[in-house]
């Protein structure tokens, strides 16, 4: 099998949610397939190195610098596309002029550069916009246009590839009836499960309830809403000496209220890790959103307590109670989490619980079985 790969992010076990997957893809596929060419995006020269010490720096794998926008109007015609440059565009197709049986390109936006080829690519999407941002309000007149042009661009896109995949079930079936033609179906996420050591006790004397994620990405910002405003002095009640901590990308944007003495914000964090082993229990229960929460697979993966809604745990074989604390209302989310932080038998369970899992469920052995089968179909249909 001569597959391509191409990725919109730096594949970094410990880089991006979705680079821990790309990083899976990249190192594994080698072994797999017959020939395998990497096309992926970095931010930085860093990045870069950091992909070439782990993946080496051979002619199968090529790294570009992210693209910035050009135009408005190349902007509002194909979102997202400008983060693929001239430059890598270029080497893919001269990369596609040679023989090949599988373009695979990874999340939605990718197909810009895939649809010349989309007979034999296959498209996998890790959410979508008409889920993730449907509550979400518009900052600005240019912000709702862009969106509305996002939302058509989306359905254009997953219409087009007569093969696609999805992280979960529930994208599975929204895309499925989007695109009512394609061969649709689950592709299982998988990460370095490994690389991840689990804490195993509680921090110290003081108890730290925690959230973790991108808070320009609307999800997240109303997990931290509802955590800040509805869920957070309930616990704090019931556990005075508890503080929270709210850590990840653009943090510091999040309104804090008046009264906020007990709650420290860690805004672009270098070392995610640190502050994850610093928490008692995560507490992520946001509006509707789609795909795999990957902090939320992370923080199990590192022993740490989660509770959360439906949408935090999409796609994960989870039982409230026995591995995290689930909840739809505010009442129960706060009972879970105030119980994690004071019955510490009741924590280590589901500390363990969790861990167990992850491993048994979204380590990287054996997860791929799904992913050559659709190669061999493309394959095959294409001729």
């Amino acid at each position: 099998m001569r597959t391509v790969l191409v990725l919109p992010d730096a594949p970094l076990p410990t880089g991006s949610a979705a680079g821990r997957w790309y990083y899976h893809l990249a190192a594994t596929l080698p072994t797999l397939t017959e020939t395998l060419d990497v096309f992926y995006i970095y931010d930085s020269e860093a990045q870069a190195a950091q992909v070439r010490e782990l993946l080496g720096d051979g002619p199968n794998i090529s790294g570009f610098v992210r693209g910035t926008a050009k135009s408005k109007l190349a902007s509002a015609r194909e979102p997202y596309r400008y983060h693929f440059s001239d430059a890598m565009t270029s080497a893919l197709e001269n990369r596609l002029l040679e023989p090949y049986d599988v373009l695979h390109l990874e999340q939605l936006w990718t197909g810009w550069i895939g649809l010349a080829h989309k007979a034999r690519s296959l498209l996998n999407v890790h959410y979508l916009f008409c889920i993730d941002l449907k509550r979400a309000p518009y900052s600005s007149f240019k912000d709702r246009l862009l969106r509305q042009r996002s939302l058509q661009s989306e359905k254009e896109l997953l219409r087009s590839f007569p093969f696609l995949t999805t992280v979960t079930g529930r994208l599975e079936k929204e895309v499925a009836t989007i695109a009512p033609v394609a061969s649709v179906q689950t592709l299982p996420f998988a990460f370095d499960v490994a690389r991840y050591e689990p804490k195993t006790a509680a921090t110290g004397e003081s108890l730290t309830v925690g959230l973790v994620g991108s808070f320009n990405w609307f999800p997240t910002l109303s997990a931290a809403r509802r955590l800040v405003s509805n869920i957070w002095p309930h616990i704090k009640k019931a556990v005075p000496e508890a503080r929270l901590s709210l850590i990840g990308r653009s943090a510091n944007d999040f309104q804090l209220p008046a009264d906020s003495s007990d709650i420290q914000i860690f805004a672009d964090v270098d070392d995610i890790e640190e502050f994850f082993k610093t928490l008692d229990v995560m507490v992520y229960a946001p509006d509707d959103s789609s795909g795999i929460k990957v902090k939320v697979l992370e923080a199990m993966a590192w022993g740490v307590p989660v509770v959360g809604n439906g949408a935090a745990f999409e796609g994960l074989s989870v039982t409230d109670g026995e591995n995290v604390g689930l909840s739809e209302t505010d009442e129960g989310l706060c009972s879970r989490a105030v119980k994690v932080l004071t019955d510490r038998n009741h924590a280590r369970s589901i500390r363990e619980e969790a861990r167990r899992l992850v491993d048994e469920h979204y380590a990287t052995n054996g997860t791929l079985t799904t992913l050559l089968t659709m190669y061999e179909s493309i394959r095959d249909t294409a001729g």
